[in-house]
């Protein structure tokens, strides 16, 4: 039983609150996790050394053949590491070269075969250590393992220890393997599932009776000025550069012009109270067909976020600039997904990701990039037709 002092101690606010202590320290309630200390690395670091240590105690006074054996099975590990990168370095090579790495062999490389401090003074050890056992013995005296399965089985179980703590499969290549798995715990998915449903799955369907989902809105808009579109749908753009211009009215995109947005859409979200959404529509000169196009389009909004968080500086930006492709993607595999998944406004959006810088550093023309988009709905829709 709870006594009314344990039950008061519980009702003070101040226990469930994160909060920072005067020692520097920062106080976590029970109930919310908190950062993990290195206890496990210490533990880790312990057993690999009682290990070998344990194997000199069955070694007797041949030390150097134990150093022998530890340095060989190291050795063996960054071999066969080595060699799994370097079918990495084929298939990025072949498939990758120019996507992801602009045709520069040097950051190929140094995507491949990097290699942390601790793993570099590891392998220069080893070979340190059999390069003094040679010179004072004069031979690798391997051919002695059969006599001492214990001593072998005992140093590899040291190293294996000893590979959790070198973090031997730390490098950019990995970084960007791990994105690729798209288990949702890359920032690339995080964007898209907040996009989706801080954003899209409030403006594009129904949220009352007498509210409208973004066909109705668009066909009020063209009813009432007198102009229509070619296509019911809210482009979203993903430009690989994650470069979100203010207005797509400008200089760059001389055949866009801006025009009255849709109507408003009023939402109380997350103790915001009434916050308005609206959607912008844009009028693109066709000169093919000597028209202008209406549309409804903007960038993902996420994307021009993540932009500034890459021209600032912070504890993670380096990794950000190092794998945004890598993010963007992700984040318009996972949005494609979530949307086709949602019957409700799969219907609704249309997500145009697009390489939208050109060799010469100059922005593509997104507006034949939009009306290409365009041109090719309504060829699949004659085709269902």
């Amino acid at each position: 039983m709870e006594n009314s002092e344990d039950i008061a101690h519980k009702n003070r606010p101040e226990w469930y609150i994160v909060s920072d202590k005067k020692n520097g320290t920062t106080y976590f309630p029970k109930t919310i996790p908190q950062v993990r200390e290195s206890t496990s690395t210490w533990i880790t670091a312990t057993t690999s050394l009682f290990l070998l240590i344990g194997a000199a105690a069955f070694c007797g006074n041949n030390i150097y053949f134990l150093f022998q054996v530890y340095s060989c099975g190291g050795l063996l590990l960054f071999l066969v590491e080595l060699i799994f990168r370097i079918i990495l370095l084929y298939e990025e090579y072949k498939y990758h070269y120019t996507s992801r790495y602009g045709n520069n062999s040097k950051k190929l490389l140094k995507h491949i075969f990097y290699f942390s401090p601790l793993c570099i003074l590891l392998f220069l050890g080893f070979v340190g250590i059999l390069f003094l056992s040679y010179t004072f013995q004069g031979y690798i005296g391997l051919n002695k393992l059969n006599d001492s399965p214990l001593v072998l089985g005992l140093t590899l179980c040291s190293i294996l220890f000893l590979k959790k703590l070198s973090h031997l499969e730390q490098a950019p290549i990995y970084n960007s393997l791990k994105i690729e798995k798209n288990d949702g715990l890359n920032y690339g998915s995080g964007m898209a599932y907040s996009f989706f449903h801080g954003y899209l799955k409030l403006i594009l369907p129904k949220s009352g009776r007498e509210d409208k989902n973004l066909i109705e809105e668009i066909e009020n808009y063209a009813d009432s000025q007198g102009v229509t579109f070619p296509v019911a749908k809210l482009f979203i753009l993903i430009p690989n550069s994650c470069v979100c211009h203010v207005s797509l009215k400008d200089d760059k995109f001389p055949s866009i012009e801006e025009s009255s947005s849709l109507g408003e859409k009023i939402q109380t979200v997350a103790a915001v109270q009434n916050r308005v959404y609206k959607n912008s529509v844009y009028k693109i000169l066709d000169n093919k067909r000597k028209e202008r196009v209406y549309v409804c389009v903007e960038y993902a909004t996420p994307l021009s976020t993540f932009r500034k968080g890459l021209e600032s500086s912070g504890p993670h930006t380096e990794y950000y600039r190092e794998h945004s492709q890598d993010i963007v993607l992700q984040f318009y595999i996972t949005l494609k997904k979530l949307l086709k998944e949602d019957p409700e406004i799969t219907d609704l959006c249309d997500l145009i990701y697009y390489d939208d810088m050109e060799e010469n550093g100059k922005f593509r023309d997104v507006a034949q990039i939009i009306l290409t988009r365009i041109r090719k709905i309504q060829k699949q829709g004659k085709k269902n037709n």
